[in-house]
């Protein structure tokens, strides 16, 4: 081999040395993230979770935020969504997405002491290995580094059914507050009816653990209609036949757990307007908005059928 050779093949080496070099320094540079967002907006995002758990998974992708939880039973799940136009500043390396295990509970428990309306900056703090790493939280002149939670102890929760409800009642949320308050104060469940040509909605509570005891069932009635419901959908006709599009044929009714939907009220009682979708013996799918509609919150709570 002659000499021209041989420096051709170690320049050859170290060039390709190199590009493996250079490529696991890509790999291995350490995920960044950072955000400063309005105090109630962080608020509303991480509360309505806390129906379900005092921790729960948390993704960040280049969008914004978003999170996923369903109770111990599968039959209620929430997910929501914070977009970055709903923050002063949205940052994050240029990795696809990440998923951290938050401790819901303590981070709403720091930033409570902050400011109305004031900014909170949060920073990813990377560790060693994904199982020490952390997040710091900043406002004002306090600083806390809190630790994430293990994203292996945490469930992982399934994407929601795709459904297309047959309706759709808009109303203002304090209505809804109003409504479930006043019909949980004696029942244990509770029947949304939507009559077959009428655009209104019939809110119906009774008490069968009641009934047992004293041989007659509390009721409460009440309907919400007219100017109280901002907006009505219908869907009357399903032309590619798509088995997840439900149509409305008649009469809709279902019933649900008055503790749940009570709860879901107190969460969303200020974020202005709630849209209710549901069919006969289907889940009954709540979902609102927060921060100018940058953030949305969307429940799903399976039906009780007997």
């Amino acid at each position: 081999m002659d000499t021209s050779t041989e420096i051709e093949e170690v320049n050859q080496i170290e060039e390709e040395g190199n590009k493996i070099k250079s490529e696991k320094e890509v790999i291995e540079e350490p995920f960044q993230f950072e955000t400063k967002i309005k105090k109630e907006n962080i608020e509303d995002f991480l509360k309505s979770l806390l129906i379900f758990a005092d921790e729960g998974m948390v993704t960040i992708n280049k969008n914004g935020i978003e999170t996923r939880v369903v109770d111990s039973s599968h039959s209620f799940m929430v997910t929501t969504t914070l977009n970055e136009g709903g923050m002063f500043k949205y940052s994050m390396s240029d990795s696809e997405k990440r998923m951290v295990g938050t401790p819901i509970k303590m981070i709403l428990k720091l930033i409570g002491k902050a400011k109305k309306n004031e900014a909170i900056q949060i920073e990813y703090l990377p560790g060693t290995t994904e199982k020490d790493e952390g997040i710091k939280i900043t406002f004002g002149a306090l600083q806390y580094d809190l630790p994430l939670i293990d994203v292996d102890t945490i469930e992982k929760v399934p994407k929601p059914p795709q459904i297309i409800f047959p309706i759709g009642i808009t109303m203002r949320s304090r209505k809804f507050r109003e409504t479930m308050a006043l019909v949980s104060e004696i029942a244990d469940e509770i029947t949304f009816t939507v009559p077959a040509n009428e655009d209104k909605l019939t809110v119906e509570g009774g008490n069968a653990m009641l009934k047992e005891i004293h041989q007659a069932e509390p009721h409460i009635l009440t309907t919400i209609e007219n100017g109280d419901i901002l907006k009505f959908e219908s869907v009357k006709e399903n032309k590619n036949e798509d088995e997840n599009i439900r149509i409305r044929k008649g009469e809709i009714k279902a019933r649900f757990d008055a503790e749940k939907l009570n709860k879901i009220s107190k969460i969303i009682a200020k974020m202005g307007k709630v849209t209710i979708r549901t069919d006969t013996d289907y889940p009954c799918e709540i979902e609102a908005s927060f921060a100018n509609g940058y953030g949305k919150i969307k429940y799903l709570l399976a039906p009780r059928i007997e």
